[in-house]
């Protein structure tokens, strides 16, 4: 669990804490990471550390969820398409953070904090639902890291236009599917 204040220290030490496991991530995998490797390699307090989160998994969850507000709910755009672009384009930038959860089999924190953000997102907008549809928040909270695992999975060649034309397609399929 990750205890961050709206303290701006706090929220600094914690957006540093992130930066260095980030960083020695590249250097060893994330299961071997310690907090002796962050304090030893980065200058992190162990007081400082633990003061704000239980341990390393504690912290891609607080990235995770910064990562997860930041996108959903400064979506940009006015159409579908133009949101899901413009979500993988800023996935793009944060790809040390979605790679770390990749490869260590955690894309399910993103799932996670997808689902507490999708129902307040842009992406529901115009939608005849009344906002409380737990199937289709649900779905779509799954959906997200699936696709971010499949682009991850094909060397992330595909640009963000292509991506939402496979989606799309898939998507259509799966109508197709439910329509018989």
């Amino acid at each position: 669990m990750y205890r961050i204040s709206k303290d701006i220290r706090a929220q600094r030490s914690a957006q540093r804490i992130g930066k260095a496991l980030l960083d020695c991530a590249r250097q060893k995998p994330f299961a071997k990471i310690s907090v002796s490797d962050l304090h030893r390699d980065y200058q992190i307090s162990r007081t400082t550390f633990y003061r704000l989160f239980d341990n390393t998994v504690d912290v891609l969850e607080y990235m995770t969820e910064c990562m997860a507000r930041e996108i959903l709910l400064n979506l940009r755009g006015d159409t579908l398409k133009e949101q899901v672009i413009y979500a993988m384009i800023e996935l793009e930038k944060r790809r040390d953070l979605i790679e770390v959860l990749s490869e260590n089999s955690r894309l399910d924190i993103f799932q996670k904090k997808g689902e507490k953000y999708i129902p307040q997102s842009q992406l529901m907008a115009g939608l005849d639902a009344d906002g409380k549809d737990e199937y289709f928040h649900r779905i779509l909270s799954h959906l997200i890291p699936l696709v971010i695992d499949l682009w991850l999975s094909n060397g992330r060649t595909d640009p963000p236009e292509e991506i939402y034309r496979k989606l799309r397609r898939s998507i259509r399929l799966l109508h197709e599917w439910f329509s018989q």
